[in-house]
């Protein structure tokens, strides 16, 4: 296994109870899940591929800003990673964490429209990732954020 960092670190960690809305930041360091995400948060499922919500902070800065963190539904805001340069399937050390891009949300925004669902921020559309939790771990605020790569058997 190799671990190559992404000049990233974590900027806010939120949780909320209404799936797809707005979410508050929380002060202290978090303990997320495997196959679940965030105990208390509306989005933590066994199971699902949309477990934590990724959103880099870069993404709110270029539509204006003026957003507090979680107000776009995130999960964990970042800085420093780029969310469109992400591969499907990529694994994350959050902190403790490791974590699965399993859905861009350009991808799924398109879905729920289609269902008729529209809670998702245009923000969030646009630069947003989900995460699946592979391995838990503790996240806090400042936490560097990097991209494993596993080794395969030759």
């Amino acid at each position: 296994m190799r671990e190559f960092p992404t000049g990233g670190v974590v900027v806010a960690i939120c949780k909320g109870t209404d799936k797809g809305g707005p979410k508050r930041p929380l002060d202290e360091p978090v303990k997320i899940k495997r196959d679940f995400g965030i105990p208390g948060d509306a989005e933590a499922e066994k199971q699902s591929l949309l477990q934590v919500k990724m959103l880099p902070e870069e993404g709110i800065i270029a539509e204006g800003g003026g957003y507090a963190p979680g107000a776009n539904g995130e999960n964990i805001l970042t800085r420093g990673v780029d969310t469109a340069s992400i591969e499907h399937g990529t694994i994350l050390r959050i902190g403790d964490a490791g974590l699965q891009l399993t859905w861009r949300a350009d991808k799924f925004q398109k879905y729920r429209r289609e269902s008729g669902d529209t809670k998702m921020t245009d923000i969030f559309a646009t630069y947003g990732v989900f995460l699946t939790v592979l391995k838990s771990g503790c996240v806090k605020i400042g936490d560097r954020i990097s991209i494993i790569i596993e080794d395969g058997v030759d």
